[in-house]
């Protein structure tokens, strides 16, 4: 039996979204300020503006050249 890699990816990406947004729910309720993935992402961002660029490279490259499907 083979392991499938893009199943588990999938499986693996739903799962760690699962956790962020779980945890994302556990820091806000915490009634700390700044505790949120947002706010502590945010401002390692205005930290650290060299990263989100780079992270927005990243991103237009995993979409770019992607056909979209034509409205009939």
């Amino acid at each position: 039996m083979t392991l499938d890699f893009r199943r588990a990816t999938g499986l693996v990406c739903l799962v760690a979204l699962a956790v962020l947004v779980l945890w994302d729910v556990f820091a806000a309720g915490s009634g700390q300020d700044g505790a949120t993935i947002s706010e502590v992402v945010r401002g390692f961002g205005y930290a650290h503006p060299i990263v989100v660029f780079a992270a927005g490279v990243v991103v237009g490259h995993w979409f770019w050249g992607v056909q979209l499907p034509h409205e009939t």
